[in-house]
């Protein structure tokens, strides 16, 4: 199949032209025309009129076409009608003759579904996972539709919602992988924290919340499968199966007709069972999303504690000062009072030198016990226990959670005491186990708090 045997060589020549957003904007603007008539056409004066209001809009700016015509367009009424000329020359519309003689506009086939899948993109809204599924379910519940063309009434219907849902899971799942891309690079601790409360708005979606728990696909797979099951196996269903499919396909070879159907159904109850395998993709890429945020998060949080993080805070100071029109690099003296800069050499990961392997097989001095150092040991171990109390887990937050409800149901994050970072570190876990916890929820609300140098969006805690 040749794509421009069908829609012509000129089709997307405007889309990548230096014109390609008027063009686009013309193409929107005879979209909506015609798609308010039942007819799908509209009249070529009121597309015109349309189009001399858009170009009106736009101001009197010449437009030159470059189309060896050497004629610029000046006035809005001769830039309409040359670029709907210009528009059936490519291919997107055709002109037809309507009652009384009345020229009419219409799109072409193709290019009501290319402008259909513009504007898809351009919202970018979410598909309701849950509907598509009890679509799925109310077709093969139907007992009608068994007994009257199950081919037509039940697999057709089914074929195309389950392409659809597997479609719009992975379509998640690709989201899910560019914003974790994006997520922290460049961005402070506040921008962070911000980000990843808008990503359980945005990407971790309602829709997928419900997906995941009431509307689980597990809850209506076990009844899909088995009615699909039901087509192959009772004989009547499936000669009438058969009979449909060589009906609407044109298919004369029944043996042929009875072999596709079969392969049909396995292929449904196939993509049925895959879905485990999408999901639990997209629940990978969430965790690494919502692990990277609050490690950074608390890497930037944490800038003076540690000698990376005072580079990386001297750095970022330097950096705004620049941005705001000072010179450090006049005064030599300005950098040297911070680094010392010292030509190093050294083998890393990214070396192509090998490593050659030094055997020293000299006499080993043995220790005595008197060279262990009894209280630096004991100091070490004390340390080190105080770090493994210092780690953050669900069980602590579960209990630190706890002791903050007392008596009560349910609060507000902005209720809680917020002193320092560490308690905005808090903050940040009782909000990353939320949906984990078996002992609380939160519910995001849209209020901005900013409270003791911090900013975040408040959520309610609910004691489960």
């Amino acid at each position: 199949m040749n794509l421009f045997h069908i829609v012509g060589e000129d089709l997307f020549r405007p889309l990548t032209s230096s014109f390609k957003e008027i063009y686009l904007d013309c193409l929107n603007i005879i979209y909506d025309c015609c798609g308010q008539k039942t007819s799908n056409s509209e009249d070529r004066s009121v597309i015109i009129d349309c189009l001399v209001d858009y170009f009106d809009d736009k101001g009197n700016q010449d437009i030159d076409l470059d189309d060896n015509l050497n004629e610029k367009l000046h006035d809005p009424k001769s830039k309409a009608s040359t670029f709907l000329l210009k528009l059936k020359q490519f291919g997107w519309v055709y002109e037809d003759i309507g009652r009384n003689y009345i020229l009419k506009i219409s799109l072409n086939d193709y290019a009501v579904s290319i402008l259909d899948c513009f504007r898809s993109i351009v919202k970018d809204e979410e598909t309701e996972y849950q509907n598509v599924i009890q679509t799925i379910y109310s077709i093969v519940i139907n007992a009608e539709a068994y007994q009257n063309k199950p081919y037509e009434n039940i697999l057709i219907g089914v074929e195309e919602n389950v392409e659809k849902l597997t479609k719009e899971l992975k379509k998640l799942s690709t989201n899910i992988k560019k914003y974790i891309d994006k997520s922290t690079a460049g961005k402070d601790a506040a921008e962070i924290i911000d980000d990843y409360f808008t990503y359980h708005k945005e990407i971790g979606s309602k829709a997928y919340h419900r997906l995941k728990t009431s509307n689980n696909i597990s809850r209506f797979r076990p009844i899909i499968i088995a009615k699909l099951k039901y087509i192959l196996e009772d004989k009547s269903t499936f000669e009438k199966a058969v009979s449909g499919y060589m009906e609407i396909k044109d298919v004369k070879d029944q043996d042929q007709a009875e072999s596709e159907i079969k392969q049909l159904v396995n292929k449904l109850q196939k993509s049925l069972h895959e879905y485990d395998d999408i999901i639990e993709d997209i629940e990978n890429k969430n965790l690494r999303y919502t692990s990277s945020a609050i490690e950074r998060a608390k890497f930037l949080l944490s800038t003076d504690k540690n000698i990376e993080g005072k580079i990386n805070k001297i750095l970022s100071i330097m950096t705004k000062e620049l941005n705001q029109g000072a010179s450090l690099f006049d005064d030599d003296t300005y950098l040297s009072s911070i680094f010392s800069i010292l030509p190093i050499r050294f083998i890393d990961g990214e070396s192509f030198y090998t490593m050659p392997q030094i055997r020293n097989n000299g006499q080993i001095q043995k220790i005595s016990d008197d060279e262990f150092d009894i209280e630096k040991i004991e100091q070490a171990r004390i340390q080190m226990a105080e770090r493994l109390k210092n780690i953050i887990t669900l069980d602590k937050v579960n209990q630190y959670v706890d002791g903050l409800l007392k008596t009560e149901s349910s609060t507000f994050a902005s209720q809680l005491p917020l002193n320092d970072r560490k308690a905005f570190i808090k903050l940040i876990f009782i909000s990353f186990y939320g949906t984990k916890s078996k002992k609380y929820k939160i519910i995001k609300t849209d209020k901005v708090i900013v409270q003791q140098g911090f900013r975040y969006r408040d959520f309610k805690i609910i004691r489960r």
